[in-house]
């Protein structure tokens, strides 16, 4: 499938990584987005993200040095402060003046919510001002200092678009999935009829009954609902309710470059006992999102031109919709037009 170059959908949060990656006074480097960034903490535990490159001559930041304050270039020594702007030019002598508040990596609004990290690319190069930013992704019903019992994370080489569409496609389950602990290979398939509604940035499955074979539901109760809503720029946000628990998942994707992305999982609960189950949801996890990520990579075969999907009713018609809003969304940042949500409420059946 076609992808333009880097036309990745901006002025939204993207979640970078779990909070527990980036402790007090260290630094990580990730590339989101097909930009290189530079995410720390302070020594006195503040959340910063900047651009992973010295302005001076282009050497990532993240190969020098970080004394809790202030990172330091491997090439020249030029420190750069959390705020991005430079703090020191040690070759520069007393008498020639520089104005060092005018030098900077370019710095991103970033924010630790509920365990996650989550940061924000504005709309066009230069920063967005803060009253411009939307909130973040907040589980309502979990505290902000909330984390998720079970998390999980695969890369996908291929584009996030590929990746996202495993997420909204309910057909493919029966064929891609199955396992005991969660759906059996079912030797015929069922018809579904769900209601789709309108969301913000996106659309909501209405609450319904989840399928009884499903194991793993037993644990909330009984009478257990689900109700799944789809966000750009890549999210899915499950919550399932039985009459004693809940619990609710985040699936969300995230751009890495043209050919690359990542996919997290991960999910928070009342159940008492669900963090000990860490070590074993982190590998059911990677289990079920290699099986998407197999068919992801089959999908993002860049020999293929000119090829154009067949979207039919009313299995695919998440896949159109987020196409749809897709573009919405970029013609709403060019200024070309207000952002409109295309998707209307409606009955949708397919089997699975």
């Amino acid at each position: 499938m076609a992808h333009k170059p880097n036309d990745w959908l901006r002025g939204l949060w993207y979640l970078a990584a779990r909070a527990t990656d980036v402790k007090a006074g260290r630094v990580i480097s990730k590339q989101l987005l097909s930009e290189p960034i530079l995410i720390g903490r302070t020594a006195a535990g503040k959340l910063f993200a900047i651009r992973d490159v010295c302005p001076h001559r282009g050497i990532p930041l993240s190969k020098g040095t970080f004394d809790g304050e202030a990172v330091t270039c491997c090439f020249h020594g030029w420190r750069f402060g959390p705020d991005g702007r430079c703090l020191e030019i040690p070759s520069l002598a007393p008498d020639r003046k520089v104005r060092l508040d005018r030098i900077r990596a370019p710095d991103y609004a970033c924010l630790e919510s509920q365990g996650l990290l989550w940061i924000f690319f504005p709309k066009h190069t230069a920063k967005t001002d803060t009253k411009d930013i939307p909130p973040a992704p907040f589980f309502n019903g979990f505290p902000e200092d909330a984390a998720p019992q079970i998390f999980g994370t695969v890369s996908y080489p291929c584009h996030a678009d590929n990746a996202a569409y495993n997420l909204m496609d309910p057909a493919h389950a029966a064929f891609i999935h199955g396992s005991w602990w969660w759906r059996r290979k079912q030797s015929r398939l069922i018809l579904k009829e769900k209601i789709l509604e309108p969301a913000e940035r996106g659309w909501r499955i209405a609450r319904h009954k989840v399928a009884r074979h499903n194991r793993a539901y037993r644990l909330l109760g009984r009478d257990v609902t689900s109700e799944i809503t789809y966000h750009l720029p890549g999210l899915r946000i499950e919550e399932i309710r039985g009459d004693k628990h809940v619990v609710f998942g985040l699936s969300a994707v995230t751009p890495v470059s043209e050919h690359a992305s990542e996919v997290t999982q991960c999910f928070y609960s009342d159940l008492p006992w669900l963090h000990w189950l860490s070590p074993v949801g982190r590998h059911f996890i990677k289990k079920f999102l290699s099986q998407d990520r197999a068919v992801a990579v089959l999908s993002d075969q860049p020999q293929i031109e000119n090829f154009r999907p067949i979207h039919i009713p009313d299995a695919d018609i998440q896949a159109r919709y987020y196409a749809q809003l897709q573009a919405a969304w970029r013609r709403a940042s060019d200024g070309k037009a207000a952002f409109h949500n295309p998707v209307r409420r409606q009955v949708v059946r397919w089997y699975s």
